[in-house]
């Protein structure tokens, strides 16, 4: 195991944040480890994988192989069926986050970074100037430190380095949504460039229902809701409904499913 190493920049988690940290730290000539505690960089998948055209290409500089889908039209449907239904040649993209996710951390190592996978973050040490020195990973059954100049806590919205670090990362459960989504296959009535969203509290109390192409006739068709304003209505069985109403008592097949929490924004 790699005892006793330091580097000028340590990133916990390998998602699009720790990704763009990695290439950018490594781009300046930094000694950079990026660590991702799964195995395979980009699962399990925790998106709907849509984005806009800006979003990604201000940036990292566009990579074709992320994309499954060029989104050209979006399609918004409200609580009262009034639709608002536009095109854009340049309005988004559908990605393969796998790809998405793995191009980056191949760009990283490319300029020079270290990526280490199945390698799991399990504490700080603290020096005698009050400042955290070095990071414990966890990596093939063995515990070992490496220490840092800068870390940075990409292990997500309720981040556990952040937390040791002695920052309140906690959400209420008041400020999380509840998710669920099918990776569908065979989806009739799909239009290939176009991002669908559904809103009212029929279909997702509190958030918004979505059909987002992904190429080869699938799709990610999911839904999130506010517990707060579903008053005991759960995502998954609202999905189905959902799925159902979209495509008029058809049930595509499910190739793939996800379900999680999503932190509100305010």
């Amino acid at each position: 195991m790699p005892e006793n190493r330091h580097y000028d920049i340590v990133i916990v988690g390998a998602g699009p944040a720790g990704g763009l940290a990695a290439i950018t730290a490594a781009r300046a000539g930094l000694r950079t480890l990026l660590v991702e505690k799964h195995a395979q960089i980009g699962e399990p998948l925790c998106c709907a994988e849509a984005i806009s055209f800006c979003g990604l290409t201000d940036n990292i500089p566009l990579d074709r192989d992320w994309i499954v889908a060029d989104v050209e039209r979006c399609y918004l449907e409200s609580p009262g069926k009034k639709v608002i239904d536009f095109r854009h040649p340049d309005a988004g993209f559908v990605l393969s986050r796998r790809r998405f996710e793995q191009g980056m951390a191949s760009q990283a190592q490319t300029l020079g970074a270290e990526v280490w996978t199945e390698t799991e973050a399990v504490g700080l040490r603290e020096g005698e100037d009050g400042l955290f020195k070095a990071i414990r990973l966890l990596r093939e059954g063995h515990e070992f430190e490496v220490g840092f100049d800068v870390l940075i806590a990409a292990d997500g919205i309720e981040s556990l380095v952040a937390r040791w670090a002695g920052l309140d990362t906690t959400l209420s459960v008041e400020h999380m949504d509840s998710a669920a989504q099918f990776l569908l296959g065979d989806v009739p009535d799909l239009d290939p460039s176009c991002l669908e969203f559904y809103f009212g509290n029929e279909i997702a109390p509190g958030g918004y229902a979505w059909v987002f192409p992904k190429g080869n006739g699938t799709a990610n068709v999911g839904l999130a809701i506010a517990p707060v304003v579903a008053q005991g209505r759960k995502a998954m069985p609202m999905l189905h409904d959902f799925i159902k109403r979209r495509f008029n008592g058809a049930y595509p097949k499910p190739l793939k499913r996800s379900v999680g929490g999503i932190p509100e924004f305010c």
